[in-house]
């Protein structure tokens, strides 16, 4: 009896196998997190305890953070994502992957409160690394990127 793969494998196959052995462009796969300082004391969210350790080493001490909003992309190589956030006022960020290795991920990175430019710049993340980026106003918020979901 001759053995013949179905259509789901082989779609599997052309999906998911083929580009790897082909050295398709690597993908940046990034969660990014609102937060809202406070001073009021409580538990630190569940969604976000994954930041813990990093959020104790900013110079910016308070006793909690909510979690406002969070969002997952996996961006292609050299494309462009663009991630809104519309809270009491509208975030922007964008977001262009420019080079991943197995151990840091370089991108462009530009965020914009309510259409002005708050950071433009050029950032190196270390595997499951994290930046933090302020975004003042009232209230003021923290943007977390990290590298990996």
């Amino acid at each position: 009896m001759k053995r013949t793969l179905s259509l789901a494998a082989l779609t599997l196959l052309v999906l998911v196998l083929l580009p790897r052995l082909f050295g398709a462009d690597p993908v940046l796969e990034i969660t990014v997190d609102v937060l809202e300082p406070t001073d009021q004391p409580g538990e630190i969210d569940p969604g976000i305890k994954y930041l813990k350790e990093e959020m104790s080493r900013s110079p910016l001490k308070f006793q909690n953070y909510l979690n406002l909003a969070t969002a997952f992309r996996s961006i292609p190589l050299n494309q462009t994502a663009t991630i809104d956030f519309n809270l009491r006022r509208h975030l922007e960020l964008v977001i262009i992957p420019k080079k991943i290795t197995e151990r840091t991920s370089r991108f462009a990175v530009t965020l914009r409160s309510d259409g002005d430019i708050i950071l433009s710049s050029e950032l190196t993340l270390v595997k499951k690394g994290t930046v933090m980026i302020g975004a003042s106003g009232s209230p003021n918020l923290i943007i977390a990127i990290s590298e990996g979901f």
